[in-house]
């Protein structure tokens, strides 16, 4: 039982997928071992918040499924009080029209966006990139702000194509009609 309180243990720490094998070394096991020191692992945790999940040779601790409910409520409600009405805009504005300048993101909410939109990156919600020209910047959304939204891919989001097509109208009225 050791053995696994040590798994457990390495992949708390982790907080990442950790190779089967890399495991086995850390403890001095054979590959076997940790296998099998898992399956016990699995069994000990299976009535609790947390699951041991084995993926591509490698172990990694994950919430239970039936707790997703309350954990994306939470997730939401801190976020929320976290970024503010400010941010929660041009979070929006970005997930429905990136790649998009600050200079539009102010212009859609009338008001600068600089202080919101550095609060974002530093986050990790939005990422900031050159333009091809290499005069300014555009921001998108991060896979972890798609990721903790529950989505893959910005094309998920509720509306998106009717959405998008208002912003981008909004941003350039003579290429859209309402």
């Amino acid at each position: 039982m050791i053995t696994t309180k040590y798994i457990e243990a390495i992949l708390f720490m982790r907080g990442e997928p950790v190779k089967i094998i890399e495991i086995g070394r850390m403890l001095s096991l054979k590959p076997e071992q940790v296998k099998e020191a898992s399956e016990k692992l699995k069994v000990e945790l299976s009535n609790r918040g947390i699951r041991l999940m084995e993926t591509g040779g490698s172990l990694v601790l994950t919430t239970a499924p039936e707790v997703s409910e309350i954990l994306q409520s939470i997730n939401e409600k801190e976020i929320a009080s976290e970024i503010g009405k400010a941010g929660m805009e041009v979070l929006t504005i970005i997930l429905y029209t990136s790649p998009v300048s600050r200079r539009h993101i102010d212009y859609i909410r009338g008001v600068n966006s600089s202080s919101t939109l550095r609060t974002l990156i530093l986050k990790g919600l939005v990422e900031r990139n050159k333009t091809k020209s290499g005069h300014g910047f555009t921001y998108t959304p991060t896979a972890e702000l798609l990721s903790f939204i529950g989505l893959s891919r910005v094309d998920d989001l509720v509306n998106y194509p009717d959405l998008r097509d208002k912003f981008l109208g909004v941003l350039n009225p003579e290429n859209h009609t309402n």
